[in-house]
């Protein structure tokens, strides 16, 4: 589905891509995303879009990364 909007999950240099439940994820799981330099693609309800930028942040994501 992403490649069909336009979105690509990786890069030239075939960076890792990590998919997340926002609903399941735990205080682990947020680290590990937001250490990561790869794509994350994280489902969630848009209600929980902000809530799920907040745990990649405080785990460490760069708050300029960009999102499509």
């Amino acid at each position: 589905m992403p490649a069909y909007a336009g979105v690509p999950l990786r890069d030239a240099h075939g960076t890792d891509v990590r998919f997340v439940d926002a609903r399941t994820a735990d205080e682990r799981c947020w680290t590990e995303v937001g250490a990561s330099d790869g794509t994350v693609v994280v489902s969630t309800t848009l209600d929980s879009v902000a809530a799920a930028a907040g745990e990649l942040v405080a785990a460490g994501r760069k708050p300029d990364t960009p999102s499509p």
